[in-house]
């Protein structure tokens, strides 16, 4: 009688302590990993901005520029822009699209 009923709800509490630990562990991996995801991410995100500005330094003209700016953009989120030269104050001379 009574003394099943307290081996049995001995068992029942240690099984559910076993699962609650397993949860917590379960739980704990995925923000692991979810942290993980994040940084690679912003590793991802570093490079892609460090390899733009190489581009954007290298460029020796408007073709170049313009090339780069389309060929890097998009993967930092920027469908497009507009480039437009001045010289010396002046109205722009010449546009260029990327």
């Amino acid at each position: 009688g009574a003394a099943t009923a307290t081996a049995t709800g001995a068992m029942g509490a240690a099984r559910a302590e076993r699962l609650f630990g397993q949860a917590r562990l379960m739980v704990a991996d995925k923000s692991r990993r979810l942290l993980e995801g994040e940084r690679w991410a912003e590793e991802q995100e570093s490079r892609r901005l460090r390899e733009l500005g190489t581009a954007l330094t290298t460029a020796v003209d408007i073709d170049a520029l313009t090339g780069a700016l389309s060929r890097h953009l998009p993967y930092i989120g920027v469908n497009g822009c507009r480039l437009v030269l001045y010289e010396d104050g002046a109205a722009p001379f010449r546009a260029g699209r990327a």
